[in-house]
């Protein structure tokens, strides 16, 4: 698991990125959600996420489990 915040988020179409702590931003989508629902998801949550380095689009990775983080917010 890595360390990731939500970087951003269309509740629109159910995608977003993620920005993990070495800058590599990891594209995931609301079926790669484990242990958070769709209305927990926002800009700047904090999460652990399971990386699958195949390329998605205009990303290098793509996210497999997106869980919420087990260190406290900041917020």
């Amino acid at each position: 698991m890595v360390s990731a915040t939500v970087w951003r988020w269309k509740p629109s179409n159910g995608t977003g990125v993620l920005e993990t702590s070495d800058g590599t931003f990891v594209w995931f989508h609301m079926t790669d959600l484990d242990g958070l629902t769709f209305t927990e998801v926002r800009e700047g949550l904090p999460v652990e996420v399971v990386i699958d380095w195949t390329p998605q689009g205009k990303f290098q990775c793509r996210a497999e489990h997106v869980r919420p983080s087990s260190q406290p917010s900041s917020q």
